[in-house]
């Protein structure tokens, strides 16, 4: 009966000991060099999303005057065909 004691407590207190060794200590200097280097992720991410912003606001305008559409329009033919379904009542076959 001791011996399993000894032993169960042999394990617990290793336990304990690898929890403890497991974490890790920062000093403040090496706190503060993540904290910045985090705001610095912080503002070059806003610098990119306004950049992108800007860019995909300035793609749009190039796009509408130079008479590009978004997406695909119909073509003659096609608004022909579909005007004639719509006048005889017809589906699509």
């Amino acid at each position: 009966m001791t011996g399993t004691r000894i032993s169960a407590g042999a394990i617990l207190v290793c336990l304990a000991l690898s929890t403890l060794a497991a974490q890790v200590v920062f000093t403040k200097p090496q706190v503060a060099d993540r904290i910045r280097k985090v705001e610095d992720g912080v503002d070059e991410f806003r610098k990119w999303a306004e950049h992108r912003g800007d860019q995909g606001k300035d793609t749009a305008q190039a796009a509408k005057t130079a008479g590009r559409s978004k997406g695909r329009t119909a073509t003659q033919p096609q608004k022909d065909v579909a005007q004639e379904k719509r006048r005889t009542g017809r589906c699509a076959e």
